[in-house]
């Protein structure tokens, strides 16, 4: 037979009773942990969202350019410019002053033209460089540009969406 102490079986309780009460403490942590994971993945998608919504709207200040053959140690940004003001002579000094970055895209690869992006810091100054694009075409280095008088002179010319097409050369405004 055994013999029990009153004091033992009353020590048991209490600490089952401690035991019991830290478990339902880590429980509450642990449902206030979870509300608190779920709110910052709600955060999280919403910056991402935000981050998503920056990007196209600086990518509306830009323009792609297509089918400038590549030159080694050849000045980019001067010659996006050369291009640009006989797109828009009106803005012949301002091109000058808003054309913030113009370089190739990607890493060269043999047998592949990159393009260029051209990032414009006045959005007018970028609308009109892209409407003459569309309207006017003028020889510039190894280029045609694009619209009616490509069209006068036999070649093909056309558009889909924001991409005008001369002969293999495309201008593509980026959105």
């Amino acid at each position: 037979m055994i013999i029990t102490n009153s004091n033992t079986i009353e020590d048991l309780k209490t600490s089952l009773n401690h035991l019991y009460v830290e478990i339902q403490d880590l429980k509450n942590d642990k449902t206030k942990l979870a509300e608190k994971f779920s709110q910052q993945q709600k955060s999280l998608v919403n910056l991402e969202e935000r981050i998503a919504d920056a990007e196209r709207y600086k990518q509306r200040w830009c323009l792609c350019l297509y089918g400038l053959s590549e030159q080694p140690n050849k000045d980019v940004k001067a010659e996006v410019l050369k291009i640009c003001n006989v797109l828009a002579p009106e803005s012949c000094q301002k091109v000058f002053d808003v054309i913030d970055i113009a370089h190739r895209l990607g890493k060269p690869q043999p047998g592949r033209i990159r393009a260029f992006i051209i990032l414009f810091s006045l959005h007018s100054v970028r609308d009109a460089v892209w409407r003459n694009a569309k309207t006017t075409v003028t020889e510039t280095t190894q280029t045609s540009l694009h619209g009616k008088k490509a069209r006068d002179d036999n070649k093909k010319a056309y558009y889909i969406r924001c991409k005008a097409f001369t002969k293999g050369t495309m201008w593509k405004a980026k959105r």
